[in-house]
């Protein structure tokens, strides 16, 4: 090649590595979203020295599906209410329970759960101690777990490896297996479901770990908050609440830009890379709108992915007049009636006079077609059926609807019968200079407040290595530029 041919070509290479950016950017990262994965991200940026970041969060608050409120005197949390996982011999192994000991003074408050602690009744209401099949259940799970595969519903699995439920006792050892766990029934729950709840424990291995259930004052989201107010505090974080992201433009290849309603305001933000950590729910509503629209692969990644219909109805009573068991287990005739309330009162110090009920599945879809006071009657009738001697009336209750809430569309992901190991790393691939973070993306703990965490962690630093890249690379460019000029001085 002649010495002109190699300058120009050494020139143009250096003009196309050290190019510039758009100057007026708001900020090097914009986050979508407050939850633990967004503040889990920007805290990670914040370590890895990227500071000028911005986090948008729809609400007036920050900690996402982390949420709780005053209720009969104590905080509960209407959202997870556990840290799952926690080996009480070693409770610094799991992260949240060292982060929560770091973050806040004297660490998070809460009481390991004891499921042995229970009473049965039956849909007739009478107190009814017969033996479960927990030892099939849990045989037939264990050979599920070995079965490694894929697209096939654990309903199928089960029943290939010799369970089958004949009745309604065996139908509430399911559900309390299954849909309290995954949040759906078997027959729409994928069998990897259960390969990820293999993954959830932070204990030693010879021990599956303990639910931790939050009893704090402050809330669970208070683990939030405080890693929020740490990267806001430093002066080189900014958060701005009830911030609705309407749209997302992701065709520059040098930033991302979007429109916000900002309290009613429509405001621009642009930002070099920008994550957004908002819901597989959110997504498919379509009420954020891409230019240009997501490409059909990710489009169809974000369908794969369903959140669970899951609630935990509260209620208060004049006075406790049921058993003093953590649990009381009512088993219907109908699959998922009411299967189960907590006793509140023996959980919190404070002794409220409060029940927890959860319900999943279908069943939150008929709650939900109904009045509260109607669901309320429903309870109250169970109850005073099994009490029959007392006050069963319910002076006082919370409800929550997060299939209706714009910022979430549902509760947290569960795995359906068609979904495929690789629709995790579908998810979580980014598109131009925006990613996605969120339970949703995390393989090994989708579905968790932990998973929510680490998916944050890990697409912080797939940006942070991709600055890097982009710096050396631009540095790489301004030395061939400069060689480009000694050449071409050379030459003349």
């Amino acid at each position: 090649m002649m010495y002109r041919e190699l300058t120009l070509v050494l020139l143009l290479v250096g003009l196309v590595s050290s190019q510039t950016y758009p100057q007026e950017l708001d900020a090097e990262v914009i986050i979508i979203g407050a939850g633990m994965a967004g503040v889990s991200a920007a805290k990670r940026l914040d370590e890895l020295d990227i500071k000028n970041v911005i986090i948008l969060e729809g609400s007036s608050r920050v900690g996402g599906w982390l949420t709780s409120a005053e209720f009969a005197g104590v905080r509960v949390s209407l959202g997870p209410n556990w840290i799952q996982g926690i080996d009480p011999a070693s409770p610094e192994l799991h992260p949240l329970y060292r982060l929560a000991q770091e973050c806040l003074q004297g660490g998070i408050r809460g009481v390991y759960m004891n499921y042995d602690s229970l009473t049965s009744f039956n849909s007739q209401g009478q107190q009814n101690e017969q033996e479960l099949r927990w030892d099939d259940y849990d045989n037939a799970l264990a050979a599920v777990r070995n079965l490694q595969s894929e697209c096939v519903s654990l309903r199928q699995a089960l029943n290939e490896s010799g369970w089958t439920p004949t009745n309604a006792a065996d139908n509430w050892v399911e559900w309390f297996n299954a849909d309290f766990c995954f949040g759906e029934a078997p027959n729409d729950v994928s069998i990897l479901s259960t390969m990820g709840k293999s993954y959830t424990s932070f204990a030693a291995p010879e021990s599956e770990g303990e639910d931790y259930y939050i009893t704090d004052t402050n809330g669970y989201e208070t683990i939030i908050e405080c890693l929020a107010n740490e990267v806001v505090a430093n002066g080189q974080g900014q958060l701005v609440l009830n911030a609705f992201v309407t749209t997302i433009d992701w065709s520059n290849d040098d930033c991302v830009c979007m429109s916000v309603n900002v309290s009613g305001t429509i405001n621009q933000y642009c930002s070099r890379y920008a994550i957004s950590t908002v819901s597989t729910g959110v997504l498919q509503s379509e009420s954020i709108q891409f230019n240009p629209e997501l490409p059909e692969w990710k489009k169809e990644a974000i369908q794969k992915f369903v959140l669970t219909r899951y609630i935990h109805i509260f209620m208060e009573f004049s006075e406790v007049f049921w058993n003093t068991t953590e649990i009381i287990r009512y088993i219907a005739n109908e699959r998922g009636y009411y299967p189960v309330f907590f006793n509140l009162n023996l959980i919190y110090p404070e002794n409220p006079k409060i029940l927890m009920a959860v319900v999943t599945g279908e069943e939150v879809d008929r709650i939900h077609s109904q009045t509260e006071t109607e669901t309320i009657a429903e309870i109250e009738q169970i109850l005073s059926k099994i009490y029959p001697n007392s006050n069963t009336t319910v002076v006082d209750w919370i409800i929550p609807n997060w299939i209706a809430n714009p910022l979430f569309r549902g509760t947290f992901t569960y795995l359906p019968t068609d979904f495929k190991s690789k629709d995790f790393k579908l998810l979580a691939a980014p598109v131009g200079n925006l990613h996605f973070s969120g339970e949703a993306t995390s393989a090994n703990f989708s579905g968790f407040v932990h998973g929510a965490y680490f998916s944050g962690i890990d697409t912080a630093e797939l940006i942070a290595s991709q600055i890097t890249s982009k710096a050396m690379f631009a540095q790489a460019g301004f030395i061939i530029t400069v060689l480009g000029m000694i050449c071409a001085i050379y030459m003349h």
